[in-house]
């Protein structure tokens, strides 16, 4: 499970940001939403909420670039860009390092990843653990880019070094070695962290659906118990096609030239409803709603970090969906199907999740916020003063816990 988050310098984030997943011992509210580890109780969800260009989606593309690097640096080729992208709006750090850092319990022990990085080149990298009282354990440690410390196998550990180039995370040079010490913790950041920007989940869900009938009775139960428009089923079928296209010559002028590949598979799906008869009736997916699309693309994800305690991290959670099916999902992470301590973070602008006292504590409610020409910061409902018993929804709408725009109506 994911104890914390920190950035510094990266797009909208110019100052160090934290996001903590450490529930409050101040509030004792909803205890279903939170789970121990390692004798830390963590969060089992946050949403974060803010105005438009506040930075909500900066926090997820962090992550995700931090996870990017672990899972893709080891292929860097010598000399090549790091496709990193620090603030801009200040001439004084830009050319300073990017850094990431992520506290995480794994087979209960804690520990504490991080890195900084240039366009050019890592600058630091270290790993540490702490199985239980006493001072954090340095794993490895690497500065200037070159300097490397390792306190156990240190001459295995040194031909992995040797080999790891500039621009290349050691912890990702490690996945290639088999060096098993340190093959969990890549496993787990590069395969228990799962982050959601560019919307390429559904594929996922269709093979998984396909391939897998436990998942495919839980996806269908889902959809019938969210109401969504009297699904009864899902059948999935391998078909082919032929693949066309186009050929483009760039010379003196420009040609276009169509061709015909070969044949192809690919996986049919359709939903089926029942008709007035009680028959099946299948719908293709450009028959169904973008909520329901919405709803079953997320499906695989949700199921396997609940089946096997991974952390979600979602863009824009709500878009696309009725207030009441996204209750509904997050509801799934504080209920009984999550016996693993899955957990999930989403950025959402659907305050009806913060209405009644049902849904979410105040530690796990988080806010950005940004003047025009300013970097994004990050901060807890926890921060302010304010009453478990109150309607959330109606102190933030009203502005009294900031995140809300400020929207300039004498235009109109």
């Amino acid at each position: 499970m994911i104890v914390e988050f920190r950035v510094k310098n990266y797009l909208s984030i110019k100052d160090e940001i934290v996001l903590s997943m450490e529930a409050s011992s101040s509030t004792s509210r909803l205890k279903e939403n939170i789970c121990e580890e390692n004798k830390t109780k963590l969060l089992k969800s946050i949403a974060i909420y803010g105005g438009n260009a506040t930075g909500k989606s900066n926090l997820i593309k962090a992550v995700n670039f931090f996870r990017a690097m672990i899972v893709n640096s080891q292929n860097h080729q010598f000399g090549a860009k790091i496709n990193i992208a620090p603030y801009k709006l200040d001439s004084k750090i830009t050319n300073q390092p990017t850094k990431f850092e992520i506290t995480f319990i794994l087979n209960s022990i804690k520990y504490t990843y991080g890195f900084s990085c240039t366009k050019d080149k890592i600058i630091n990298e270290y790993l540490t653990s702490v199985s239980g009282p006493g001072r954090p354990k340095e794993l490895f440690k690497r500065i200037d880019t070159k300097n490397f410390n390792f306190t156990s196998d240190v001459s295995k550990q040194k031909r992995i070094k040797d080999d790891t180039n500039e621009n290349q995370l050691y912890l990702s040079k490690v996945a290639l070695s088999n060096y098993e010490n340190l093959k969990s913790i890549y496993s787990f950041l590069s395969e228990d962290v799962i982050i959601n920007v560019n919307h390429l989940w559904a594929r996922y869900t269709k093979d998984k659906l396909h391939k897998d009938s436990k998942f495919k009775r839980w996806a269908v139960d889902i959809l019938k118990k969210g109401d969504f428009g009297g699904i009864t089923n899902i059948k999935t079928e391998i078909k082919e096609r032929s693949v066309k296209g186009f050929d483009f010559q760039v010379g003196e002028t420009v040609s276009v030239k169509e061709i015909n590949k070969e044949k192809e598979e690919y996986l049919d799906v359709k939903f089926v409803h029942k008709d007035d008869k009680k028959k099946d009736v299948f719908f293709e997916e450009i028959e169904e709603s973008y909520g329901t699309l919405k709803t079953f693309s997320m499906l695989g994800p949700i199921y396997d970090a609940l089946k096997k305690g991974k952390t979600l991290f979602i863009d824009e959670f709500e878009i696309n969906l009725h207030p009441e099916i996204t209750r509904f999902l997050l509801k799934l992470f504080h209920s009984k199907h999550n016996k693993k301590n899955s957990q999930i973070i989403f950025t959402t602008h659907d305050t009806s999740l913060l209405r009644g006292k049902d849904l979410l504590r105040r530690d796990q409610i988080y806010f950005t916020e940004k003047e025009p020409n300013k970097s994004t910061k990050l901060y807890s409902l926890m921060d302010y003063n304010v009453r478990e018993d109150v309607d959330f929804q109606n102190i933030y709408l009203n502005g009294k816990v900031g995140g809300v725009p400020f929207v300039d109506e004498s235009y109109v």
